[in-house]
């Protein structure tokens, strides 16, 4: 029994939370389809249009939109100028760096010395998944516009997909407002459900820290039964 089960644990299986290419490279990479899914891709927490009753979202909601900040700005309404005058191009980790100084400009107290709180991090990391999805955005209107230019050049209709390009660019990005309530939509039952628990998760953690306080002896008797209640269960 306990070969048949470590050859059956040993199985080599495919990692669905990574990306199929992640192997090669810089390390691992998750994939972002396969969030809050379980195996039949089914998410676990529906979207839903409810305004936000975790305590949690709604404290960092308020916060990214007050305007109480040094510069009089919301961190929101930074997103969206600094998304305007920046556009993510072939050098992330530089482009990275002047856009998140363009977000922090003049939103920090002189008493934080530099300190960022929660809400700070949120709306870089909102700022950059924001410019990702614009150049992906771009990206699919060029392959598409170069794929319609060597069809029009080959039937002899340049000028008339010239004409149809006036104003057809893609330049502006998710206004950051919008995709910040659609991320509230799909995470906020994940925070109920997690406030509702923590009672009973810091009952048990008290509980486990007593526990395992208790005499040598104790201790090594619960280990010994759990890890043979485990065992017969897997078995």
């Amino acid at each position: 029994m306990a070969g048949a089960r470590n050859e059956l644990e040993s199985l080599w299986a495919p990692n669905r939370w990574l990306l199929p290419d992640s192997a090669a490279g810089e390390g691992p990479k998750f994939n972002p389809d396969e969030r809050l899914k379980e195996i039949s891709g089914v998410r676990l927490i529906a979207a839903t249009d409810e305004k936000p009753k975790s305590a949690y979202i709604k404290s960092l909601d308020a916060k990214l939109r007050s305007e109480d900040t040094p510069c009089k700005v919301s961190l929101l309404s930074r997103l969206d100028a600094a998304c305007h005058s920046h556009v993510l191009g072939n050098s992330p980790d530089e482009f990275k760096s002047r856009f998140e100084a363009t977000i922090m400009e003049d939103m920090l107290p002189p008493k934080a010395k530099g300190k960022e709180d929660l809400e700070h991090k949120v709306a870089k990391r909102l700022g950059m998944l924001l410019q990702k999805e614009r150049k992906a955005i771009e990206d699919v209107a060029s392959e598409n516009k170069k794929r319609a230019h060597e069809k029009a050049k080959a039937s002899g209709n340049l000028a008339n997909f010239k004409a149809g390009l006036q104003g057809s660019e893609v330049s502006e990005a998710i206004a950051a407002v919008k995709k910040w309530e659609e991320i509230l939509s799909r995470t906020n039952e994940a925070y109920v459900v997690a406030e509702a628990c923590e009672e009973i998760f810091l009952k048990v953690r008290r509980d486990c820290v007593e526990i395992a306080s208790r005499s040598r002896r104790d201790c090594v008797a619960m280990v010994c039964l759990t890890a043979c209640l485990m065992t017969s269960e897997h078995v």
